[in-house]
């Protein structure tokens, strides 16, 4: 398997778009058929699917984040091995001015969601919420917003070491997609903590507890 796996990373790194296709379908083959492999294959070959996530041929983009797409679910959580380089890639895609790119960087993003504890991807998502592009931070938020009850259900410290100081600061916002985005994502945080999520605001500036005050409010 290790022989094969070099001769599918050698294609995928191929100056030819096409050799490189091929090997992107040859490895989602490979790791659908054969989902369990050591962890330093693991990481090679998440490592290897990230840098096509930043090809210069948009049709073998768009390939890498469907096989990405595909593969998840056969990897389960296996996948952490590497969502320090795999969140940030794929939330990238997402800021594409491909709207195809956008359309499967989206797709990938929710299989890994559904494919993975959500607690493992929370402060990955927390991350690029609050330092993507401008393109990319009212869509985190609103995936943040849908996986908020699970996390809080069962690590209840990590909404509020990650996700809280996210929405917090988006408070400050002023562009009407990202404003309507946390609001939403308020709305999550508020129908899981309660009024838990007021106190957390405690240590904000004046304004900024000014404006949390008024988004809660204006969701009772």
């Amino acid at each position: 398997e290790l022989e094969e796996l070099t001769g599918v990373f050698k294609k995928i790194t191929s100056n030819d778009w096409r050799d490189r296709s091929q090997g992107l379908k040859a490895l989602e083959d490979l790791v659908v058929g054969c989902p369990y492999m050591p962890e330093g294959q693991l990481v090679s070959m998440f490592d290897h699917l990230v840098q096509r996530l930043s090809d210069g041929n948009s049709k073998v983009n768009i390939q890498a984040l469907g096989v990405l797409e595909n593969i998840f679910p056969a990897l389960g959580e296996s996948t952490a091995c590497s969502l320090n380089t795999l969140v940030p890639a794929m939330v990238a895609n997402l800021g594409s001015t491909n709207e195809k790119i956008r359309w499967q960087a989206n797709k990938a993003v929710d299989a890994l969601t559904h494919s993975m504890d959500s607690a493992a991807l929370l402060q990955n998502f927390a991350h690029c919420a609050s330092h993507g592009g401008p393109r990319t931070k009212h869509v985190m938020l609103d995936k943040l917003a849908t996986i908020t009850p699970e996390v809080y259900r069962m690590r209840p410290n990590l909404v509020t070491k990650y996700l809280v100081p996210t929405s917090f600061a988006m408070l400050a916002e002023t562009r009407g997609e990202v404003k309507s985005a946390n609001t939403r994502l308020l709305k999550a945080l508020y129908e899981t903590m309660g009024s838990g999520l007021k106190d957390q605001g405690a240590n904000l500036s004046p304004l900024m507890q000014s404006k949390l005050y008024e988004a809660l409010k204006a969701l009772t």
